[in-house]
């Protein structure tokens, strides 16, 4: 798993409250199984031509790696595809469900189960255009923060 994958980011110097698309493009062959191994730091979405495939809540702590595995199949039509993948980084220790970590991405696609589409330099990224990021303001120490 993830052997050809690396940990990206969309900057160097990611801030807290940061979300992130990437996109990656597949073509699809009908008849072949497409399952996606991922893993962030805090939340993510994978979108596939405008609709939602998976999504997944703080799946990766530092010290206990993991990742989701999801059959993409279904989502994909034959020849090019779109799938987006939005990350959302928290990056604030404070709360017993989120151990700080590096902001990051990082994923593979197989077909069939060979990989065909990783987490690498290539792949494009941006600050998501949905979200505001670097807006978040604490209510309380308990209560965490709130998104405006």
């Amino acid at each position: 798993m993830f052997e050809k994958s690396k940990w990206i980011w969309e900057n160097a110097e990611p801030k807290p409250d940061e979300y992130v698309e990437f996109l990656v493009k597949l073509n699809k062959s009908n008849g072949k199984k497409y399952v996606l191994n991922i893993s962030v730091d805090t939340n993510y979405s994978v979108s596939i031509g405008g609709v939602v495939a998976s999504f997944g809540q703080y799946s990766d702590y530092p010290t206990k790696k993991s990742f989701n595995s999801v059959d993409i199949t279904d989502f994909l039509k034959s020849g090019e595809n779109e799938i987006i993948i939005t990350a959302y980084y928290l990056g604030v220790a404070k709360y017993g469900t989120y151990a700080l970590g590096d902001a990051g991405l990082i994923f593979d696609i197989t077909e069939d189960g060979n990989i065909v589409a990783v987490s690498d330099e290539n792949v494009l990224s941006r600050l998501s255009p949905a979200y505001e990021s670097h807006k978040q303001s604490q209510l309380t120490f308990c209560l965490g923060y709130r998104f405006t």
